[in-house]
């Protein structure tokens, strides 16, 4: 038996590429997926496209390219948040929010797996989406560390960005048993991660086993 699973994965801004790509399926009515699987932004595209919400992904990624105060790094340099991600929180859940109702109908028993990092093991955690903390799950999963310092707590265990360690869940698809796998990119498959200097001293951290 063939199972299909649509993999998705973050990158930001760039992830608008992704928003079109879903889009489209929308357009022509393309949901032969039997599970779904995302990383940070990659999963709020996914939301989208599950809720059956066209454009959705497009005016979020619009307005929080156009907002003053979703990064703000005089913020971040007093102590604060450089990322703010309530504002996030409340664009999805009550400004602009995505259709739980719709999207929980669409989904039909079919599992939508969030991918987010427990922050002391340093390892991935793949949880499915449940209507009652869904927009918590999705924050967890783009709670990029140093710009947005606390992470996010999910139980009893605190969560950053799934992108840091699994940033195209494939692997993790197979072991949910899907044979026919379609992966959503938002860099070429010639793609090579080049890290500026000061990247490279930020990001160091994140090179060991453990997030501390």
């Amino acid at each position: 038996m063939i199972k299909t699973a649509l993999v998705v994965e973050g990158g930001g801004m760039r992830s608008v590429f992704t928003a079109g790509v879903l889009d489209t399926f929308l357009d022509h009515g393309y949901d032969p997926f039997d599970l779904f699987i995302g990383s940070s932004a990659g999963t709020l595209n996914l939301s989208a496209f599950i809720a059956g919400q066209k454009k959705y992904s497009l005016r979020l990624i619009n307005h929080l390219a156009k907002s003053t105060t979703f990064v703000d790094w005089t913020r971040f340099i007093k102590g604060g948040n450089a990322m703010e991600l309530a504002e996030l929180h409340d664009i999805l859940a009550l400004h602009d929010p995505i259709d739980l109702i719709q999207a929980t109908r669409r989904l039909n028993s079919r599992p939508f797996v969030i991918t987010s990092c427990d922050k002391l093991k340093g390892q991935a955690s793949y949880q499915n989406a449940e209507p009652s903390r869904w927009f918590r799950q999705i924050i967890a999963s783009c709670a990029l560390p140093i710009v947005f310092r606390p992470g996010v707590k999910l139980g009893n265990d605190i969560h950053i960005d799934g992108g840091l360690v699994d940033p195209i869940p494939v692997k993790k698809a197979v072991d949910l048993g899907a044979n026919n796998i379609i992966v959503i990119r938002t860099r070429t498959r010639q793609w090579v991660e080049k890290l500026s200097l000061l990247e490279r001293v930020w990001t160091q951290p994140l090179l060991q086993v453990k997030f501390q």
